[in-house]
């Protein structure tokens, strides 16, 4: 059930991934097949409708957006679920590894607000000229980074459950060390030597 949602993701990143590196390759393609033909081909037609979506600076925001937002965090984040080997000795998805995603997740979301970690993002705002774009654009990234934290919450909640506290025992070494600490009430050592 879940290989389908990772896939759609990385497709979603994918895409986004290679239209901003080859962005300007694909406009100028798409106003040379506009050249190249007739209004009244399927091609023209294609390429007519593309350049008017590239045209757009919103678009192009909307894309750094989201293609930042991927290499940020769902990348770092999928790329941990997925290379975890800790019960199967197998690289895949760990479903006992959530709980710590879900409580490292917030912070990275939270850290997206303060502008060092979208880069692109934050470029491609400052370089739109009408200062009420700006600013709604600016709106976008506090809509987005809520809904991604919602999303995360709605999702992703039921593994906080502490019906699911002896799963979460099979977790890294720090993390079932604090779940077996909450489940027997002392303090906690977080399995790091020294603290």
């Amino acid at each position: 059930m879940t290989a389908p949602v990772f896939t759609r993701w990385w497709t979603v990143r994918a895409g986004c991934s290679f239209m901003f590196d080859c962005y300007l390759v694909v406009f100028h393609a798409a106003q040379t097949v506009i050249n190249l033909h007739a209004s009244g081909l399927m091609p023209h037609s294609i390429a007519s409708d593309l350049f008017s979506l590239m045209l757009s600076q919103d678009n192009f925001v909307d894309l750094c957006l989201i293609r930042s937002f991927h290499k940020a965090c769902l990348n770092k984040h999928l790329d941990w679920l997925q290379s975890a080997d800790d019960l199967t000795e197998m690289q895949a998805f760990q479903s006992h590894n959530i709980v710590g995603r879900c409580c490292i997740v917030p912070k990275d979301l939270q850290h997206f607000l303060s502008g060092c970690s979208l880069p692109d993002y934050h470029k491609a705002v400052k370089r739109v000229s009408d200062v009420a774009d700006n600013k709604r654009n600016k709106e976008k990234l506090f809509i987005f980074i809520k809904h991604a934290h919602e999303s995360l919450h709605k999702h992703d909640g039921k593994w906080l459950s502490p019906k699911l506290h002896p799963a979460a025992l099979l977790s890294e070494g720090p993390m079932a060390n604090v779940v077996a600490a909450c489940v027997l009430n002392k303090t906690s050592t977080h399995g790091i030597p020294g603290d």
